[in-house]
Protein backbone atom coordinates (compact mmCIF):
# COMPACT_ATOMS: atom_id res chain seq x y z
CA UNK A 1 0.00 0.00 0.00
CA UNK A 2 1.33 3.42 -1.01
CA UNK A 3 2.43 5.63 1.88
CA UNK A 4 0.36 8.78 2.18
CA UNK A 5 1.86 12.10 1.09
CA UNK A 6 0.86 15.02 3.24
CA UNK A 7 1.20 18.80 3.08
CA UNK A 8 1.81 20.28 6.52
CA UNK A 9 0.85 23.69 7.93
CA UNK A 10 1.18 25.04 11.45
CA UNK A 11 3.32 24.48 14.53
CA UNK A 12 6.88 23.48 13.50
CA UNK A 13 7.89 19.89 14.17
CA UNK A 14 11.63 20.29 13.67
CA UNK A 15 14.26 23.00 13.48
CA UNK A 16 17.21 23.43 11.14
CA UNK A 17 20.40 22.37 12.96
CA UNK A 18 19.34 23.76 16.37
CA UNK A 19 22.65 22.72 17.95
CA UNK A 20 24.63 24.83 15.47
CA UNK A 21 22.37 27.83 15.00
CA UNK A 22 22.25 30.99 17.08
CA UNK A 23 19.70 30.55 19.88
CA UNK A 24 17.72 33.61 18.80
CA UNK A 25 17.52 32.21 15.26
CA UNK A 26 16.22 28.94 16.66
CA UNK A 27 13.72 30.88 18.74
CA UNK A 28 12.39 32.53 15.56
CA UNK A 29 12.14 29.12 13.85
CA UNK A 30 10.00 27.85 16.72
CA UNK A 31 7.41 30.53 16.02
CA UNK A 32 8.75 32.57 18.96
CA UNK A 33 7.47 30.03 21.46
CA UNK A 34 9.23 26.73 22.19
CA UNK A 35 5.88 25.23 23.23
CA UNK A 36 4.91 25.16 19.54
CA UNK A 37 7.48 22.43 19.03
CA UNK A 38 5.60 20.07 21.34
CA UNK A 39 2.45 20.54 19.25
CA UNK A 40 4.19 20.06 15.91
CA UNK A 41 6.47 17.24 17.06
CA UNK A 42 3.47 15.35 18.42
CA UNK A 43 1.30 15.59 15.33
CA UNK A 44 4.20 14.78 13.00
CA UNK A 45 5.04 11.65 15.02
CA UNK A 46 1.41 10.52 14.69
CA UNK A 47 1.25 10.81 10.88
CA UNK A 48 2.28 7.64 9.06
CA UNK A 49 3.15 9.65 5.98
CA UNK A 50 5.77 11.50 3.98
CA UNK A 51 5.34 15.10 5.08
CA UNK A 52 6.16 18.34 3.25
CA UNK A 53 5.87 21.66 5.09
CA UNK A 54 4.24 24.50 3.16
CA UNK A 55 3.16 28.10 3.73
CA UNK A 56 1.77 30.93 1.59
CA UNK A 57 5.39 31.89 0.85
CA UNK A 58 6.39 28.28 0.07
CA UNK A 59 3.48 26.52 -1.67
CA UNK A 60 3.81 22.91 -2.87
CA UNK A 61 5.99 22.42 -5.93
CA UNK A 62 4.10 19.41 -7.28
CA UNK A 63 0.90 17.40 -6.90
CA UNK A 64 0.02 13.89 -5.84
CA UNK A 65 -0.66 14.70 -2.17
CA UNK A 66 -3.43 13.03 -0.17
CA UNK A 67 -4.41 15.75 2.29
CA UNK A 68 -3.34 18.85 4.21
CA UNK A 69 -2.54 18.46 7.92
CA UNK A 70 -2.80 21.55 10.13
CA UNK A 71 -1.15 21.55 13.56
CA UNK A 72 -3.19 24.35 15.06
CA UNK A 73 -2.84 26.49 18.17
CA UNK A 74 -4.71 29.56 19.40
CA UNK A 75 -5.58 30.65 15.86
CA UNK A 76 -8.96 32.14 16.84
CA UNK A 77 -7.44 35.26 18.37
CA UNK A 78 -7.83 38.95 17.64
CA UNK A 79 -4.12 39.33 16.85
CA UNK A 80 -4.04 36.86 13.95
CA UNK A 81 -5.25 37.02 10.35
CA UNK A 82 -4.91 33.80 8.35
CA UNK A 83 -6.28 35.17 5.10
CA UNK A 84 -3.18 34.13 3.13
CA UNK A 85 -3.57 30.57 4.43
CA UNK A 86 -7.24 30.61 3.39
CA UNK A 87 -6.10 31.46 -0.14
CA UNK A 88 -3.57 28.62 0.01
CA UNK A 89 -6.14 26.03 1.15
CA UNK A 90 -8.59 27.15 -1.53
CA UNK A 91 -5.95 26.95 -4.25
CA UNK A 92 -4.64 23.50 -3.30
CA UNK A 93 -8.18 22.14 -2.70
CA UNK A 94 -7.36 18.87 -0.91
CA UNK A 95 -9.02 17.14 2.05
CA UNK A 96 -7.86 18.64 5.35
CA UNK A 97 -7.33 17.54 8.92
CA UNK A 98 -6.88 20.19 11.57
CA UNK A 99 -6.07 19.30 15.18
CA UNK A 100 -5.71 21.48 18.27
CA UNK A 101 -7.58 24.57 17.12
CA UNK A 102 -8.10 26.97 20.01
CA UNK A 103 -9.88 30.24 20.65
CA UNK A 104 -8.18 32.78 22.89
CA UNK A 105 -9.92 35.36 25.04
CA UNK A 106 -9.20 36.69 28.54
CA UNK A 107 -12.05 34.58 29.92
CA UNK A 108 -14.15 31.66 28.68
CA UNK A 109 -17.49 32.83 27.36
CA UNK A 110 -16.09 35.94 25.68
CA UNK A 111 -16.25 35.96 21.88
CA UNK A 112 -12.83 36.88 20.45
CA UNK A 113 -12.67 39.46 17.68
CA UNK A 114 -11.70 37.16 14.82
CA UNK A 115 -10.33 38.61 11.58
CA UNK A 116 -12.29 37.92 8.37
CA UNK A 117 -9.27 36.12 6.89
CA UNK A 118 -9.14 33.74 9.86
CA UNK A 119 -12.87 33.03 9.62
CA UNK A 120 -12.43 32.19 5.94
CA UNK A 121 -9.40 30.00 6.69
CA UNK A 122 -11.33 27.89 9.19
CA UNK A 123 -14.34 27.71 6.89
CA UNK A 124 -12.19 26.52 3.98
CA UNK A 125 -10.90 23.71 6.20
CA UNK A 126 -14.36 22.88 7.55
CA UNK A 127 -15.56 22.45 3.96
CA UNK A 128 -12.80 19.88 3.36
CA UNK A 129 -12.79 17.81 6.54
CA UNK A 130 -14.81 15.24 8.45
CA UNK A 131 -14.47 17.24 11.66
CA UNK A 132 -12.11 19.91 12.96
CA UNK A 133 -10.30 18.86 16.14
CA UNK A 134 -10.68 21.65 18.71
CA UNK A 135 -9.06 22.17 22.10
CA UNK A 136 -12.20 22.27 24.21
CA UNK A 137 -15.84 23.21 24.68
CA UNK A 138 -15.17 26.95 24.55
CA UNK A 139 -13.56 26.76 21.08
CA UNK A 140 -16.44 24.58 19.87
CA UNK A 141 -18.87 27.28 21.04
CA UNK A 142 -16.91 29.98 19.21
CA UNK A 143 -16.97 27.96 15.98
CA UNK A 144 -20.69 27.31 16.33
CA UNK A 145 -21.25 31.07 16.49
CA UNK A 146 -19.33 31.26 13.21
CA UNK A 147 -21.68 28.65 11.71
CA UNK A 148 -19.12 25.80 11.79
CA UNK A 149 -20.54 22.68 13.44
CA UNK A 150 -18.46 19.78 12.12
CA UNK A 151 -16.09 19.91 15.09
CA UNK A 152 -14.92 17.46 17.72
CA UNK A 153 -13.16 18.09 21.02
CA UNK A 154 -9.75 16.44 20.75
CA UNK A 155 -7.63 18.63 22.99
CA UNK A 156 -4.12 19.12 21.62
CA UNK A 157 -2.20 16.49 19.62
CA UNK A 158 0.52 16.78 22.27
CA UNK A 159 -1.79 14.86 24.66
CA UNK A 160 -1.10 11.76 22.58
CA UNK A 161 2.66 11.93 22.14
CA UNK A 162 3.02 8.81 24.31
CA UNK A 163 0.64 5.96 25.00
CA UNK A 164 -1.47 6.06 28.17
CA UNK A 165 0.38 2.99 29.46
CA UNK A 166 3.75 4.71 29.05
CA UNK A 167 2.58 7.84 30.87
CA UNK A 168 1.07 5.83 33.73
CA UNK A 169 4.26 3.78 34.13
CA UNK A 170 6.34 6.94 34.33
CA UNK A 171 4.16 8.36 37.08
CA UNK A 172 4.21 5.09 39.00
CA UNK A 173 8.00 4.96 38.91
CA UNK A 174 8.67 8.60 39.76
CA UNK A 175 10.88 9.24 42.80
CA UNK A 176 10.55 12.43 44.85
CA UNK A 177 13.48 14.82 44.81
CA UNK A 178 11.97 17.97 46.31
CA UNK A 179 12.89 20.04 43.24
CA UNK A 180 10.35 22.17 41.38
CA UNK A 181 10.21 23.26 37.75
CA UNK A 182 8.50 26.61 37.26
CA UNK A 183 7.20 28.24 34.11
CA UNK A 184 5.49 31.55 33.42
CA UNK A 185 3.93 33.95 30.95
CA UNK A 186 5.42 37.29 31.94
CA UNK A 187 5.37 38.62 28.39
CA UNK A 188 1.64 38.00 27.80
CA UNK A 189 0.16 39.32 31.03
CA UNK A 190 -2.06 41.67 29.04
CA UNK A 191 -3.91 38.64 27.59
CA UNK A 192 -5.15 37.74 31.05
CA UNK A 193 -8.61 38.46 32.38
CA UNK A 194 -6.92 40.25 35.30
CA UNK A 195 -3.49 41.61 34.26
CA UNK A 196 -2.75 43.18 37.67
CA UNK A 197 -3.38 39.92 39.49
CA UNK A 198 -1.37 38.01 36.93
CA UNK A 199 1.55 40.38 37.46
CA UNK A 200 1.48 39.52 41.17
CA UNK A 201 1.35 35.82 40.35
CA UNK A 202 4.28 35.95 37.94
CA UNK A 203 6.30 37.92 40.50
CA UNK A 204 5.49 35.28 43.13
CA UNK A 205 6.73 32.54 40.78
CA UNK A 206 10.03 34.35 40.18
CA UNK A 207 10.50 34.84 43.92
CA UNK A 208 9.68 31.20 44.65
CA UNK A 209 12.17 30.07 42.02
CA UNK A 210 14.85 32.21 43.64
CA UNK A 211 14.15 30.88 47.13
CA UNK A 212 13.79 27.14 46.43
CA UNK A 213 15.64 24.22 44.89
CA UNK A 214 14.18 24.73 41.45
CA UNK A 215 14.52 25.70 37.81
CA UNK A 216 12.49 27.91 35.47
CA UNK A 217 11.75 26.78 31.90
CA UNK A 218 11.21 29.62 29.43
CA UNK A 219 9.06 29.47 26.31
CA UNK A 220 8.79 32.97 24.83
CA UNK A 221 10.22 35.52 27.26
CA UNK A 222 12.62 37.66 25.22
CA UNK A 223 14.52 39.53 27.94
CA UNK A 224 15.23 36.35 29.87
CA UNK A 225 16.34 34.58 26.71
CA UNK A 226 18.58 37.52 25.85
CA UNK A 227 20.28 37.29 29.25
CA UNK A 228 20.89 33.57 28.71
CA UNK A 229 22.53 34.17 25.34
CA UNK A 230 24.34 37.47 25.99
CA UNK A 231 27.98 38.09 26.85
CA UNK A 232 27.39 41.83 27.35
CA UNK A 233 27.17 42.66 31.08
CA UNK A 234 25.64 46.08 30.47
CA UNK A 235 22.95 44.63 28.18
CA UNK A 236 22.22 41.92 30.75
CA UNK A 237 21.48 44.54 33.39
CA UNK A 238 19.25 46.49 31.01
CA UNK A 239 17.20 43.37 30.32
CA UNK A 240 17.13 42.52 34.02
CA UNK A 241 15.76 46.00 34.73
CA UNK A 242 12.94 45.45 32.22
CA UNK A 243 12.04 42.17 33.91
CA UNK A 244 12.17 43.74 37.37
CA UNK A 245 10.00 46.70 36.32
CA UNK A 246 7.43 44.58 34.51
CA UNK A 247 6.86 42.45 37.61
CA UNK A 248 7.55 45.10 40.26
CA UNK A 249 10.07 42.71 41.81
CA UNK A 250 11.67 43.63 45.10
CA UNK A 251 15.08 42.65 43.76
CA UNK A 252 18.05 44.49 42.34
CA UNK A 253 18.90 44.27 38.66
CA UNK A 254 21.95 42.19 39.58
CA UNK A 255 19.80 39.75 41.54
CA UNK A 256 17.39 39.36 38.64
CA UNK A 257 20.28 38.78 36.24
CA UNK A 258 21.85 36.19 38.52
CA UNK A 259 18.52 34.40 38.97
CA UNK A 260 18.06 34.08 35.20
CA UNK A 261 21.62 32.96 34.52
CA UNK A 262 21.64 30.37 37.32
CA UNK A 263 18.17 28.81 37.10
CA UNK A 264 16.47 29.64 33.80
CA UNK A 265 16.53 27.32 30.79
CA UNK A 266 14.91 26.93 27.38
CA UNK A 267 14.63 23.80 25.24
CA UNK A 268 14.23 23.50 21.47
CA UNK A 269 14.27 19.69 21.43
CA UNK A 270 11.39 17.72 22.94
CA UNK A 271 13.48 14.83 24.21
CA UNK A 272 15.99 17.20 25.84
CA UNK A 273 13.08 19.09 27.41
CA UNK A 274 11.73 15.88 28.93
CA UNK A 275 15.22 14.96 30.17
CA UNK A 276 15.49 18.39 31.77
CA UNK A 277 12.55 17.46 33.99
CA UNK A 278 14.00 14.14 35.11
CA UNK A 279 15.26 15.46 38.46
CA UNK A 280 12.17 17.46 39.48
CA UNK A 281 9.00 16.12 41.07
CA UNK A 282 6.57 18.98 40.53
CA UNK A 283 5.88 21.48 37.74
CA UNK A 284 3.96 24.71 38.31
CA UNK A 285 3.07 27.82 36.34
CA UNK A 286 0.87 29.42 33.71
CA UNK A 287 2.34 27.66 30.66
CA UNK A 288 0.10 24.86 29.49
CA UNK A 289 2.63 22.99 27.37
CA UNK A 290 5.41 23.54 29.89
CA UNK A 291 3.30 21.67 32.42
CA UNK A 292 1.96 19.12 29.94
CA UNK A 293 5.41 17.87 28.98
CA UNK A 294 6.05 17.36 32.70
CA UNK A 295 2.89 15.25 33.00
CA UNK A 296 3.87 13.25 29.91
CA UNK A 297 7.25 12.62 31.56
CA UNK A 298 5.79 11.33 34.84
CA UNK A 299 6.02 14.61 36.80
CA UNK A 300 2.89 15.92 38.61
CA UNK A 301 1.97 19.41 37.46
CA UNK A 302 -0.44 22.24 38.16
CA UNK A 303 -1.53 24.81 35.58
CA UNK A 304 -2.62 28.27 36.74
CA UNK A 305 -5.11 29.24 34.04
CA UNK A 306 -5.00 32.90 33.08
CA UNK A 307 -7.18 32.78 29.95
CA UNK A 308 -9.67 30.64 28.05
CA UNK A 309 -7.17 28.59 26.04
CA UNK A 310 -5.42 27.06 29.04
CA UNK A 311 -8.60 26.49 31.01
CA UNK A 312 -10.47 24.53 28.34
CA UNK A 313 -7.50 22.23 27.73
CA UNK A 314 -7.19 21.47 31.44
CA UNK A 315 -10.92 20.88 31.84
CA UNK A 316 -11.04 18.49 28.90
CA UNK A 317 -8.03 16.44 29.95
CA UNK A 318 -8.38 16.42 33.74
CA UNK A 319 -5.07 18.23 34.28
CA UNK A 320 -4.75 19.72 37.80
CA UNK A 321 -5.41 23.44 37.54
CA UNK A 322 -6.62 26.57 39.26
CA UNK A 323 -7.94 29.76 37.76
CA UNK A 324 -6.01 32.95 38.38
CA UNK A 325 -8.69 34.11 40.82
CA UNK A 326 -8.54 30.91 42.85
CA UNK A 327 -4.85 31.15 43.71
CA UNK A 328 -4.03 32.70 47.08
CA UNK A 329 -1.08 34.93 46.23
CA UNK A 330 -0.32 35.62 49.89
CA UNK A 331 0.60 32.01 50.64
CA UNK A 332 3.31 29.70 49.39
CA UNK A 333 2.26 28.90 45.81
CA UNK A 334 4.21 25.66 45.91
CA UNK A 335 1.44 24.54 48.27
CA UNK A 336 -0.67 24.03 45.13
CA UNK A 337 1.04 20.68 44.92
CA UNK A 338 -1.44 19.43 47.53
CA UNK A 339 -4.23 20.21 45.04
CA UNK A 340 -2.52 18.42 42.17
CA UNK A 341 -4.01 14.95 41.94
CA UNK A 342 -2.99 13.53 38.55
CA UNK A 343 -5.47 10.66 38.91
CA UNK A 344 -8.21 12.26 36.75
CA UNK A 345 -5.69 13.06 34.01
CA UNK A 346 -4.38 9.48 33.94
CA UNK A 347 -7.90 8.05 34.11
CA UNK A 348 -9.03 10.01 31.05
CA UNK A 349 -5.97 9.35 28.92
CA UNK A 350 -7.01 5.92 27.64
CA UNK A 351 -10.48 7.02 26.59
CA UNK A 352 -9.24 10.24 24.98
CA UNK A 353 -6.38 8.43 23.24
CA UNK A 354 -8.68 5.81 21.75
CA UNK A 355 -11.21 8.41 20.62
CA UNK A 356 -8.41 10.44 19.04
CA UNK A 357 -7.33 7.38 17.03
CA UNK A 358 -10.89 7.07 15.72
CA UNK A 359 -10.98 10.78 14.91
CA UNK A 360 -7.83 10.49 12.78
CA UNK A 361 -9.14 7.43 10.96
CA UNK A 362 -12.47 9.08 10.13
CA UNK A 363 -10.49 11.97 8.69
CA UNK A 364 -8.66 9.54 6.40
CA UNK A 365 -5.34 9.74 8.26
CA UNK A 366 -2.96 6.77 8.33
CA UNK A 367 -1.41 7.05 11.80
CA UNK A 368 1.11 5.48 14.17
CA UNK A 369 -1.06 5.27 17.31
CA UNK A 370 -1.60 1.75 18.64
CA UNK A 371 -4.81 0.52 20.32
CA UNK A 372 -4.92 0.92 24.07
CA UNK A 373 -7.14 -0.09 26.95
CA UNK A 374 -10.22 2.10 26.95
CA UNK A 375 -11.25 3.56 30.31
CA UNK A 376 -14.73 3.89 31.73
CA UNK A 377 -15.12 7.40 30.30
CA UNK A 378 -14.73 6.24 26.68
CA UNK A 379 -18.33 6.90 25.76
CA UNK A 380 -17.95 10.52 26.91
CA UNK A 381 -14.59 11.28 25.32
CA UNK A 382 -14.40 13.75 22.46
CA UNK A 383 -18.12 14.04 21.89
CA UNK A 384 -18.97 16.23 18.89
CA UNK A 385 -20.07 19.74 19.80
Amino acid sequence: MRKQRVLYIGAPYRLSNPSRADMMDVFEQSGRNSGNLLIGHSLRSQLNADVTSISPEYPPRDGGYDYIAVAAANFLFSGFDFGAFADLIEKIDLPCVMVGLGAQAPKSGHMPDIAPGTKRFVQEIADRTYRIGVRGAYTAEVLEKLGIRNVQITGCPSFYLYSPETIAERHAGKRETGRVSFNGSRNVMSHSGDPARMQRLEAAVYQACRETDSQFVLQSELEELAILTSSDPAQDLQNAARIRESLALDLSDEEVRDLVKSKFKIYFDIEHWAEGLSDVDFSLGTRFHGNLIALLSGVPAHVICHDSRTQELCEFSGIPHSTLGEVDLDTDIIGLRKQSDVGPFLARQSANYEAYRTFLEKNGVSHTLQPTRVGSEAEHAMTPA
